[in-house]
C-alpha cells in the first residue's frame, strides 16, 4: 500500500468537491487523492479497515504522526484531551476465523465494506440500521437472530475488522467517570482537511491584497515563506 500525503493544491481540491459529499463518499475521496492510481470500484470494495489503515497513512504524511483530540465527559461533560501518535492506533492483522457457531447453526462471515455502509444509510433509526449492517455481513442468509445472537455477530465482525473498530477508554479527570468513544477517522481527518483549507484561503487572501499575487503563485511557495510574507504584510 503506497499512500502519498495531500499538497496543497490537492487539499484545496478535496475540501472543494468534498463539502457537498456525504461522509462515506468523503473517506472514499480521500482515499482515491492519496492513491490516485487505484480504481475508484476497488477503492469502495476495501474492508473498512482497510479504508481506515489507508486513511491512518494519509493522515501521517499530511499532518505528522502526533494526533490531538477533545471529548467531553458523558457525565460531567468536562473537557478531555486525547492525545495518541498514528503508529499507535495501527493494529495487526486479525487470527479471527470468519464465523460464528450457535447451538443450532454456523454462519459464515465476511468484513464490512464502503458498500455496506452506502446501502444502510438511509435507514434513520439508528438501532435499524446496525441491524441492517450487522446482517450484510452475512454470507447467505442470517435468518432470525436473538438479541444474543445479534450481539455475538457484532462482536465477531469487530474482530474479523479491528482497524475498523477503534475505542478510546477513557477515565474522567474530574468525576471519575469511565467510559468509552469510538474514532472515526475518516470524520476526524476531514475536520483536519476543512480546517487547514480555511486556514490556507485565509493565508491566499491576505497575501493577495498585499502582494497582488495569484492563487496559484501563494500556493506554490513552501508554508514557510508563506507564513514570513505574512509577517512581512503585517509589519
Amino acid at each position: 500500500m503506497t499512500v502519498r500525503g495531500l499538497a496543497t493544491t490537492d487539499l484545496l481540491r478535496v475540501w472543494e468537491v468534498g463539502t457537498a459529499l456525504h461522509p462515506i463518499d468523503r473517506a472514499l475521496l480521500l482515499c482515491a487523492v492519496a492513491a490516485p492510481d487505484a480504481e475508484p470500484g476497488a477503492l469502495a470494495a476495501l474492508s473498512l479497515g482497510e479504508r481506515d489503515a489507508r486513511l491512518l497513512a494519509l493522515r501521517e504524511r499530511t499532518f505528522g504522526q502526533r494526533l490531538d483530540a477533545v471529548v467531553n465527559c458523558e457525565q460531567c461533560d468536562a473537557v478531555l484531551e486525547i492525545s495518541v501518535t498514528v503508529d499507535a492506533l495501527r493494529v495487526a492483522p486479525p487470527d479471527v476465523e470468519p464465523r460464528v457457531v450457535f447451538d443450532d447453526r454456523e454462519l459464515a462471515l465476511r468484513r464490512l465494506d464502503s458498500r455496506d455502509l452506502a446501502a444502510v444509510a438511509a435507514i434513520a433509526d439508528a438501532a435499524s440500521a446496525r441491524d441492517a449492517l450487522i446482517a450484510r455481513g452475512v454470507v447467505g442468509e442470517a435468518g432470525a437472530l436473538s438479541e444474543s445472537e445479534q450481539a455475538a455477530l457484532a462482536r465477531r465482525l469487530g474482530e474479523l475488522d479491528p482497524q475498523a473498530d477503534l475505542v478510546f477508554d477513557l477515565t474522567c479527570s474530574e468525576c471519575a467517570h469511565r467510559f468509552s468513544v469510538p474514532f472515526d477517522i475518516a470524520g476526524f481527518l476531514w475536520g483536519e482537511v476543512s480546517v487547514e483549507a480555511r486556514r490556507l484561503l485565509q493565508e491566499v487572501a491576505a497575501l493577495a491584497r498585499a502582494f497582488h499575487w495569484s492563487e496559484a503563485e501563494i500556493l506554490a511557495m513552501s508554508q514557510k515563506r508563506r507564513r514570513t510574507y505574512l509577517e512581512l504584510a503585517d509589519a
